[in-house]
């Protein structure tokens, strides 16, 4: 069974971090696996570069319409550029495609049709079944028909999301082999409430993780290693433009802090540069910029006491599941993805949703007490290595590929 995964990319983002580990589990357990992405960023055997002209400029391209209706900056796309992907394909004569996240103009949304191989489809965000955005932020246009878009300006009702919308529905109907994967069952829910992918079969397989690499490191070598003094309590928080995109949270955890009552307080920030706006708090804040070295951020999140993800919305929660490997408790709003990863009490904090004063009480209750913070240390490291590991979730990926093409 020969298998071809495609993402944009391998490194940007935590879509392409959670197709390139994947990747790399189906290689290790020794299966026939290609990655196929815009430019290759690791040395190993099993991620290929497309062959594509202008590859570099094919983002911007793809997202020129979106300017005509809006001039802010928006994850918004189209999938409305000429793609080389047919010809790419054919270098690999693969069995069965696996599609991740293919926007910003790697994947024309038509060409899938044309593909005839059976294709599964991980949805790491909502674009798939919108017509461009990824996060539709409240907006349920998507479960009849997207018009009107919240994010474009005029508001028409045959605006370039409803062309987007038309476009899908007209090629998913062409498409007779699509299975839909989510990572976590809020997702599924979302995805058989939408009017493009409803009557679909979806399953539920969680992102996966290296549990043998993310480990957790002396906790005071790690604080050390981060200019950190060991007395300090450590309050991580970070991910991929972690202070600059709004759904990640930033400005809830900077409210929470400023009433935790536990002292020597210190935040570690990574995933973007120290912000232009400063913050005035009375809590040191270490900003560590982008992170790219998975030696560094297991070295980050063991140096903290507590990794706190207080976004709005997340599909699932690499970082909650990179922390609790770990060995670092999370704390986190009751809802979404993190929801079905943290125990309440137990492995972590749920805090009510959006309750800035519920956050701080998750943070406090976590670093209080030494005997509680070992015992949700301990059973965060064994939900994971349990849920997440590469091994487990790469064989469940081979039996849906296998049952997908009747081999099983």
């Amino acid at each position: 069974m020969k298998i071809l995964q495609l993402n944009t990319y391998d490194q940007k983002g935590g879509a392409a971090r959670a197709t390139y580990r994947l990747s790399k589990s189906l290689a290790d357990i020794g299966a026939d696996i290609r990655l196929l992405v815009r430019k290759k960023s690791f040395a190993d055997s099993f991620t290929y570069a497309a062959n594509e002209k202008f590859s570099s400029a094919k983002a911007y391209f793809d997202y020129l319409p979106t300017l005509l209706f809006t001039r802010k900056r928006l994850p918004f796309f189209s999938a409305i550029i000429n793609d080389n992907l047919l010809k790419n394909v054919a270098r690999f004569n693969p069995d069965i495609i696996h599609l991740n996240w293919i926007s910003e103009g790697f994947v024309k949304i038509e060409t899938l049709a044309k593909l005839k191989i059976p294709i599964v489809w991980t949805l790491h965000d909502f674009w798939a079944f919108t017509g461009g955005c990824h996060i539709p932020k409240g907006c349920l246009k998507y479960q009849t028909k997207c018009e009107r878009c919240p994010y474009l300006s005029p508001k028409l009702t045959n605006d370039l999301s409803s062309y987007n919308f038309k476009r899908k529905l007209k090629t998913y109907a062409q498409i007779d082999t699509m299975q839909i994967v989510t990572p976590s069952n809020w997702m599924r829910s979302e995805v058989v409430s939408s009017s493009l992918l409803k009557g679909r079969d979806v399953v539920v397989i969680p992102n996966c993780l290296d549990t043998d690499f993310y480990y957790g490191v002396n906790k005071e070598i790690a604080k050390r290693a981060l200019g950190i003094s060991p007395e300090k309590r450590v309050i991580v928080f970070g991910g991929i433009n972690s202070t600059k995109d709004e759904n990640k949270g930033f400005q809830f955890l900077l409210n929470a802090i400023e009433t935790v009552t536990t002292k020597d307080v210190v935040l570690i920030v990574f995933g973007n540069d120290k912000p232009k706006v400063q913050y005035e708090n009375d809590i040191e804040i270490k900003y560590l910029g982008k992170i790219n070295n998975d030696e560094k951020l297991r070295t980050i999140y063991s140096a903290g006491d507590v990794t706190v993800v207080p976004s709005i919305q997340e599909v699932f929660g690499q970082v909650i599941i990179e922390s609790m490997s770990c060995g670092t408790p999370v704390v986190a709003f009751n809802q979404t993805g993190p929801a079905e990863i943290i125990q309440h009490k137990k492995n972590g904090f749920l805090a009510n949703p959006f309750e800035e004063g519920d956050l701080t009480k998750g943070i406090d209750w976590v670093l209080e007490n030494q005997s509680r913070w070992e015992m949700l240390s301990a059973n965060a490291v064994t939900f994971v290595r349990s849920n997440y590991s590469s091994e487990i979730i790469a064989r469940k990926y081979i039996e849906l590929f296998k049952r997908v093409l009747g081999t099983k």
